[in-house]
């Protein structure tokens, strides 16, 4: 006998209805039909919000596109579902440029906070924090990134002269 409980099937149907709908997505894109790719790409996340890899090919899409802050709500949705580490530093990292050109610099602070704590940072995202501390006034703290940055990649004019001048400014 065949289970037709609703939560049997709506798990089943939306599961298939899903996958259905992102293959076909990948068929549409293949075949030049942009607009239909993302609408059946679209019924696909609808159906599976959780499924991180048709967000991976949305905010990949999306990013072509230059749809920065649609691509920022996918690098989002990426980090609160993914568990898997390599995935989420990628998602962060590639999140955090889209939210410095959409000029949402708390959010950045934040992405390279993260990636900094889970030591994912390299000396360039140091360098970067150090930079947005500095426009915030923040210069001890820019001083220590730089520092750090240079720990990571020792003797680099860029970064000794950004570092100089944070010092200048604390007097």
């Amino acid at each position: 006998m065949m289970d037709l409980s609703p939560s049997s099937s709506t798990a089943m149907t939306s599961s298939k209805d899903a996958a259905f709908y992102f293959k076909r997505s990948k068929d549409k894109f293949s075949t030049g039909d942009v607009e239909g790719a993302f609408a059946d790409l679209d019924q696909s996340i609808f159906l599976a919000p959780d499924n991180v890899e048709y967000r991976w090919e949305r905010v990949n899409l999306r990013y072509e596109a230059k749809e920065y802050q649609p691509a920022v709500e996918d690098f989002s949705a990426i980090i609160q579902y993914s568990k898997d580490a390599e995935e989420l530093i990628v998602a962060h990292r590639k999140r955090s440029i889209f939210l410095e050109v959409l000029g949402r610099y708390d959010d950045l602070l934040a992405d390279l906070d993260w990636l900094i704590a889970h030591n994912a940072a390299t000396d360039g995202h140091y360098t970067w924090r150090g930079h947005h501390k500095v426009l915030k006034g923040l210069f001890s703290e820019a001083v220590e990134d730089f520092t750090a940055a240079l720990k990571l990649r020792p003797n680099t004019n860029n970064t000794l002269l950004v570092r100089a001048n944070a010092y200048s400014r604390l007097k």
